[in-house]
C-alpha cells in the first residue's frame, strides 16, 4: 500500500449508450488527468448495457436485472479497494487537482470522513449558457470519503446520492469546501434530472453568476466547445 498517496477508488455509473457511451469516456480521461497519482476507476453498467472497454486502472462490474441507481453505487462501492471513494458521474468532470483538493480538505478537518464541494459549475451544453450553482448543504454527487465504515445508498432511482450525504450530515464527520473552479456538471439532454432542475434548482440569480473574471469564462467556454464536438452536437 502507498502510504503517501492512498488509493481513491472512483465509481462511476452508467449505461454506455447514446450520448453517455462518450460523456463516460470523457469522464474517465478526467480522472486519469487527476494530478493524484494512486486511483482507480469503477465503472458500474446497468445489467443489459453494452460493454465498457477498460484500460489500465479501469476496472468494469454489472449489475443486476432490477438494480436501482442507489443499489448500483452500491456495487461500486463494494467492487472498490482504495482507501477513499470519489462519486465520479458520466455527465461531471473535474479540475485536475480535485481528488488531491478533497483529500486536503478532508486531512485538514478533524473527524470528518467525507468532504463535498459547496459549489460547482452547471452547465448546459445545448444552450451553451452556465452558472455557478451554490449548496448551502453541498453538492452530494461531488462527495468524496473514506470506504471504511460508509453508509450504503437507499435502494432509489433518484435522490440517493443525497440520501448517503445526509447520513453524514446527522453524525457530524463532514466538511464542505468553498471553490467554484474544481467540480463541472453538464446538461446534455439524457440526464437522469430535467434540464428545469439541473439549470435553476439552486440558481439564485442570472444565468453565468460568480463567473465575472474574463479567464473562468474562457475556461469553461473552451469546455463547452470540447464537449460539444466530441458529442457531436456542433452538427446539431
Amino acid at each position: 500500500m502507498n502510504q503517501a498517496f492512498p488509493l481513491v477508488s472512483a465509481v462511476m455509473v452508467t449505461r454506455n449508450t447514446g450520448l453517455r457511451r462518450e460523456l463516460a469516456r470523457l469522464s474517465a480521461a478526467s480522472l486519469m488527468a487527476q494530478t493524484y497519482p494512486n486511483k482507480e476507476l469503477i465503472v458500474v453498467l446497468d445489467h443489459d448495457s453494452p460493454a465498457f472497454k477498460g484500460g489500465q486502472l479501469v476496472r468494469v462490474v454489472r449489475g443486476k436485472p432490477g438494480d436501482k441507481l442507489g443499489d448500483l453505487r452500491n456495487l461500486g462501492l463494494k467492487s472498490s479497494s482504495g482507501k477513499y471513494v470519489v462519486q465520479w458521474d458520466d455527465d461531471d468532470c473535474r479540475r485536475k487537482d480535485a481528488i488531491q483538493y478533497q483529500l486536503g480538505m478532508l486531512d485538514a478537518t478533524p473527524n470528518a470522513h467525507a468532504a463535498c464541494l459547496s459549489q460547482q459549475v452547471r452547465i448546459d451544453l445545448l444552450s451553451k449558457s452556465f452558472y455557478i450553482s451554490y449548496c448551502s448543504v453541498g453538492h452530494a454527487g461531488t462527495i468524496l470519503h473514506e470506504r471504511d465504515g460508509a453508509p450504503r445508498y437507499p435502494s432509489k432511482a433518484k435522490s440517493e446520492d443525497a440520501a448517503f450525504w445526509k447520513s453524514y450530515w446527522k453524525i457530524g464527520h463532514r466538511t464542505l469546501l468553498n471553490e467554484p473552479m474544481i467540480h463541472f456538471r453538464f446538461y446534455h439532454g439524457e440526464n437522469t434530472w430535467s434540464r428545469e432542475w439541473i439549470m435553476k434548482k439552486w440558481d439564485h440569480g442570472k444565468i453565468g453568476q460568480g463567473l465575472d473574471q474574463q479567464p473562468q469564462r474562457d475556461t469553461i467556454e473552451a469546455l463547452i466547445e470540447k464537449y460539444r464536438s466530441r458529442l457531436g452536437m456542433n452538427l446539431r
